[in-house]
């Protein structure tokens, strides 16, 4: 078990005094909140009207906002995606959301759609991208097989993503569109959220984990008045549109997670997925899992500067 970092290196003064930081914040982060931090960290805990727009549209800036921050990803991966239905909605989703990209720009204007390997295409391009990336990834965690075994994941999209554009090429009609089909496994990522039995801080206006029914009708013996309950069930259905981008934009970040969760479960580096279970299963425990940090605090920022 690792111990707890030192509070005052890393949390705003005023944080939850139960907030704690397993793992120190990635360089990323630190760049963030350095660069960035009124908008993702502000030195007012509650924040200004800019800092807590971000908060709700997108939940967990220092998720969204990175791209090689291993712990934190990992972390808040298995924080948010408890049921089955909300993992097996985002296996299959998001490469359903990086296959019709790929179909959509390999339409672009002047992309050699049909010649498929034969040309950097957009659409190839995108795919060279992926397999780089997720190879940085690997070199920089050490998990060689995560990058070797989505090589051919992304093999298969791009020649997924062509067989759409051969099999629709002269069909018209919404059905016949990539974009379309893109937004709708973007849509169906969101909604898997619904199968969890929380709410998250910042969607729910509080810095605590809270159970959905309470937040929308309020808890046994303190039920809300329908005025409140009704802008709240609005407050829900905005939170699908942001949603549905969030999970867009982050399906190209997130597809190896979903495959190494499965590669951990069957056995693979087990010294790894324990490590992550323990921050896990400690963060569970305590009620509040941490947004922004690996660790317990709900909504609390990481503090600035650090």
């Amino acid at each position: 078990m690792s111990a707890p970092l030192d509070r005052a290196a890393w949390l705003h003064p005023s944080a939850d005094p139960a907030a704690e930081i397993f793992v120190p914040p990635s360089a990323e982060a630190q760049a963030l909140v350095r660069h960035l931090g009124w908008l993702v960290a502000p030195s007012d805990v509650r924040g200004t009207l800019a800092s807590r727009a971000v908060g709700v549209v997108v939940v967990a800036p220092f998720t969204q906002f990175t791209f090689f921050s291993f712990d934190l990803q990992a972390f808040l991966y298995e924080i948010f995606h408890t049921h089955a239905v909300t993992r097996v909605g985002h296996f299959v989703f998001m490469l359903g959301v990086n296959l019709f990209l790929m179909a959509g720009l390999a339409r672009l204007p002047g992309a050699a759609a049909l010649n498929g390997w034969a040309a950097l295409d957009p659409a190839t391009a995108y795919a060279a991208l992926l397999i780089t990336w997720y190879g940085l990834l690997a070199r920089q965690t050490g998990l060689w097989g995560l990058g070797v075994a989505m090589v051919p994941v992304v093999v298969a999209l791009r020649l997924g993503a062509w067989g759409f554009a051969a099999a629709t090429s002269g069909a018209h009609g919404p059905l016949a569109s990539p974009w379309l089909w893109m937004i709708v496994s973007a849509l169906a990522v969101a909604l898997s959220h619904a199968a969890e039995p929380l709410l998250p801080p910042r969607v729910n206006e509080t810095p605590q984990w809270m159970p959905v029914a309470h937040y929308l009708f309020g808890p046994p013996g303190r039920r809300l008045p329908k005025r409140r309950t009704a802008v709240r069930l609005l407050r829900a259905g905005a939170q699908v549109l942001w949603g549905t981008l969030d999970e867009w934009w982050a399906s190209p970040r997130l597809l190896p997670y979903n495959f190494l969760m499965l590669m951990f479960r069957a056995g693979y580096r087990p010294d790894v997925f324990r490590r992550l279970r323990d921050h896990v299963d400690r963060a569970e425990a305590s009620g509040n899992p941490a947004l922004d940090f690996v660790g317990v605090g709900g909504g609390t920022p990481l503090g600035r500067p650090l």
